[in-house]
């Protein structure tokens, strides 16, 4: 019984590993139309960051979110905030 649930185990960390490095999606984002959506991880409400993290089930801070690939079509130049902040 030990070597099933190590193997459970695994399959479940090797798929938590590939939705992180392979992107999210919003499976349904109509479904919060007209609401205040809060982030129930960083306690922020009606931001795009507190859509996306309740939208997608992501639990991590910003800090550990990265650039990905560009959408398919997507003729946007990426524009790095820091260093507008700064």
């Amino acid at each position: 019984m030990g070597i099933n649930k190590f193997l459970v185990l695994l399959v479940a960390a090797l798929v938590s590993l590939v939705s992180v490095t392979s992107g999210i999606a919003c499976i349904n984002p109509s479904r919060y139309s007209g609401q205040t959506v809060c982030d129930p991880f960083g306690r922020k409400c009606g931001e795009c960051v507190s859509f996306v993290k309740k939208c997608t089930g992501d639990e991590r801070k910003t800090s550990q979110w990265r650039q990905g690939r560009k959408v398919d079509g997507d003729n946007l130049e990426f524009i790095d905030l820091k260093k507008i902040y700064i």
